[in-house]
Parts: C-alpha cells; structure tokens; sequence
C-alpha cells in the first residue's frame, strides 16, 4: 500500500524513548492542573526532548 513504508527502527526507538521520558506528572503539577496549560507544556517538553534525539 502506498501508505506502508519502512522505518527505522533503532530511530523510531530512541525517539518514542525520548517523548516517553517527559515528566508529565510534573509538568501537571507545576500547571497546577490547568488542562490548556498541562497541554501547552507537555507538548513544548516533548518537542524540546525529540529535537536532541539523533536523526
């Protein structure tokens, strides 16, 4: 299918491990459980820990 191709696997790896490795549980409690906040923050630490993962 034109949708299946392959992928790294050691890469795909490292940066699942990465994402995984946030905190978000004290990411929630510094927002002090503001959903739009937790949100905001979470997804700005994931991106911030998957842009010093190797390519």
């Amino acid at each position: 299918a034109a949708c299946v191709r392959d992928v790294d696997a050691t890469a795909w790896q490292a940066r699942l491990a990465a994402a995984r490795g946030v905190d978000a549980g004290a990411i929630a409690r510094a927002a002090h459980g503001q959903p739009d906040r937790i949100r905001a923050a979470l997804r700005d630490a994931r991106l911030a820990a998957l842009a010093v993962v190797e390519p």
